[in-house]
């Protein structure tokens, strides 16, 4: 099997903290704060020592009580963006407005924080949180004492105000919003409430994280790729960051899921292909159709100004032949014995005048080229390069793994899956469902065999070989290898087998669309879609037996064309696939020919309409 444990295995020696690498701005940078408004202009953002540029923001205005959608396509530099925003670092930025940033790949808290109880760690946020309130009053009652004109003592006034509110809000209520927000995420009714938060699965720990960020208040919030939520946990996320942002924060959103953008942006960041950022003042739905129509039309645009530009081409070799054409002709004169100072003088004012008609025309070829190039990237939304996932191809009739009566719990007091029967064949789709916490990542654990059941047995097919994708695979990436490069983890993880070049690592990284500097960028700069990218390299590039079963838990939060592609490349993979999602899309996609539902540490089968309709079983 390929060993998530040997994938990750060789440590990288860097410090933690260097995860926090931020962008660079222009010299000129500015951000400034009215109270209502935030106003950026921070140039172009780049990365110091790699190669290529971000994105530019020449001027982006962000409002308080706003929910922004930042979208654009994976590795533009969204996480980047709102990781300095909430930073604190730019120029101007207010030391009086509280910021915070929640991902789902980053570390997820101090080891002290991890062993608290959900309760406790939603406690302790909240007295940080009225702390830091106490500190920002303390700081504008000192600046109200000093002498400030009229303008800036109202401004002054009107935050003190608002942070004298919300510590007493806090103060009041923090204990009952605790309590609530318990309850309306399940921890109560799940008997979680004692558990530290390190033992509760991924998609317990990251509500728990999510919990605290909501709660805190904080003026800035970003929230960078929503994820491990199911329904229930969706509509809550939605419900409360509404209420986070008509208390005056500034909300940014980060997700390529269009549903979760539809119902909470009402303004959108877009990053587009020129590398810029571009403010809609609108929600999601109306700019997806104004963002259509632009493409639309610059794809119209393109095709009339190519027509130009054949125009002017043909123009120009018109031109240059009239010009050979002269040079022939005295030529032909001077041979036949005329008076040469004459010709010359008649041939060198022809040649001025037709390389004057050449040089313009030469701009004017120039300058259609360069418009056609910006009518281009207009017009094409990011294209993604296909992912090839080669393996090995059972027989449906094959049983490759087998479940029989099997129980399994991380304590022997407290089973988690009871009474699971299940059987895996060769070319097998199956999509797993469940709410967060039922067992999903579990019951993949035991397929794959990473933990042994308490009974039962499970059995696996000799000379097959598994590719396990666990939930946290894209932050391990981070937390084990953050500094290193792609072409150096790919070739260190394949030197077990042999010596490995630097070309080797670099064209078996391309195949899975990790080109140029991305290959040699440290891996904690890259977005989640190439780190998922770089994964799948570092299961599939291995020598000796292709993988026959491909296990996924929660490969989500990819823009729309990587998703498409990566959907894609699962439809033609010839081995089986077990999927874990949240997402409907992702179903239809696979076209599962069974369902696998875990609920109260059952888990139900339903057998689908493309079993039946597939002429291979």
């Amino acid at each position: 099997m390929v060993s998530e444990q040997a994938l990750l295995s060789v440590e990288s020696p860097q410090d933690l903290d260097s995860f926090d690498e931020l962008p660079s701005v222009a010299s000129n940078a500015s951000c400034q704060f009215n109270g209502k408004q935030m106003k950026l202009s921070l140039g172009t953002l780049e990365y110091p020592g790699h190669a290529g540029d971000l994105f530019t923001v020449e001027s982006c205005v962000l409002e308080t009580g706003a929910i922004y959608g930042l979208v654009g396509p994976n590795g533009v530099g969204k996480s980047s963006f709102a990781k300095l925003l909430t930073s604190k670092t730019l120029p101007g930025f207010p030391s009086s407005i509280s910021t915070c940033y929640l991902d789902s790949c980053s570390r997820e808290g101090s080891n002290k924080e991890m062993q608290l109880d959900p309760r406790a760690m939603l406690e302790t946020a909240i007295k940080d949180r009225c702390k830091d309130l106490g500190d920002q009053v303390q700081a504008l009652e000192a600046a109200l004492d000093n002498d400030v004109g009229a303008e800036e003592a109202e401004v002054l006034a009107a935050r003190l105000g608002e942070l004298c509110e919300q510590e007493d809000d806090l103060l009041a209520s923090g204990s009952q919003e605790i309590a609530s927000v318990l309850e309306d995420l399940g921890f109560a009714a799940a008997g979680l409430l004692e558990t530290p938060v390190a033992q509760l699965s991924s998609g317990w720990r990251y509500k728990a994280r999510l919990a605290k960020a909501l709660l805190a208040h904080a003026d800035l919030l970003v929230l960078d790729e929503p994820s491990f939520l199911d329904a229930r946990s969706t509509d809550w996320l939605i419900s409360r960051t509404k209420e986070v942002a008509a208390k005056g924060a500034i909300v940014c959103l980060i997700s390529h899921k269009e549903s979760l953008l539809e119902a909470l942006a009402n303004r959108i960041l877009f990053i587009s292909a020129s590398k810029t950022l571009e403010t809609y003042n609108c929600g999601y739905e109306v700019f997806r159709g104004v963002r259509s129509n632009e493409v639309t039309s610059a794809t119209r645009e393109e095709a009339k100004g190519r027509q130009s530009r054949e125009h002017a081409e043909h123009a120009l070799k018109t031109a240059k032949k009239r010009v050979a054409k002269g040079a022939k002709n005295y030529h032909k004169v001077v041979g036949a014995g005329e008076d040469r100072r004459w010709i010359k003088g008649k041939c060198k004012e022809a040649k001025q005048k037709a390389a004057r008609s050449i040089g313009a025309k030469v701009k004017q070829l120039e300058k259609e080229t360069e418009r056609l190039e910006e009518l281009a990237k207009a017009a094409t939304e990011h294209r993604t390069q296909a992912i090839s996932l080669s393996g090995s191809a059972w027989s449906p009739m094959q049983q490759m793994v087998s479940l029989q009566d099997v129980h399994f719990g991380y304590r022997p007091d407290e089973p988690v899956l009871r009474d699971v029967s299940l059987a895996i064949y060769g070319g097998d789709r199956i999509v797993l469902t469940g709410a967060n916490g039922e067992g999903k990542s579990t019951l993949l654990k035991l397929v794959y065999g990473d933990v042994d059941p308490l009974e039962g047995n499970v059995s696996r097919a000799s000379g097959q070989h598994i590719a396990y994708f666990p939930q946290d695979a894209l932050e391990q990436l981070v937390v084990k290898h953050g500094g290193e490069s792609a072409t150096r983890l790919l070739q260190a993880q394949l030197k077990t087998t042999g010596e490995v070049s630097d070309m080797d690592a670099r064209v078996a990284l391309g195949a899975f669309g990790i080109k140029g500097d991305l290959a040699l960028r440290p891996i904690r700069t890259l977005s989640a879609g190439q780190r998922t990218r770089l994964y799948l390299a570092l299961l599939f590039s291995r020598k000796g037996a292709k993988p026959s079963l491909l296990v996924l838990d929660e490969v989500e939060n990819l823009d729309a064309e990587t998703t498409e592609a990566l959907m894609t490349s699962l439809a033609d993979f010839p081995g089986a696939v077990l999927c874990v999602t949240h997402d409907s899309t992702h179903s239809a996609f696979l076209r599962p020919r069974q369902v696998w539902h875990v609920q109260g540490g059952h888990v139900g089968v339903t057998l689908t309409e493309h079993l039946a309709q597939d002429p291979s079983v």
